[in-house]
């Protein structure tokens, strides 16, 4: 039977501009590789990355001021091993 679990991937942010190295796409992308390297030494194997549709809802004030829902997306990693 194959066991599975999911792990946030956290905020990664980097300055916005039209022209990204590889070295910044490197430095972004760290976070994550760290993080499979961690779960792979406990014995799991990186599965997929899923972003995550969340709807935020505008509190009291903003609904009083009409603000909108609003959608953000959170990157969770899935790992599967073997039971």
């Amino acid at each position: 039977m194959t066991q599975y679990k999911t792990v946030a991937l956290g905020t990664i942010s980097t300055k916005s501009n039209f022209s990204i190295s590889d070295k910044q796409v490197a430095t972004t992308l760290a976070p994550i590789a760290q993080k499979i390297q961690n779960e792979g030494a406990g014995g799991w194997k990186f599965h997929s990355l899923v972003k995550v549709p969340v709807v935020v809802e505008p509190g009291c004030l903003g609904k009083l001021f009409k603000q909108p829902t609003r959608e953000i997306g959170y990157c969770m990693l899935i790992f599967e091993k073997e039971a």
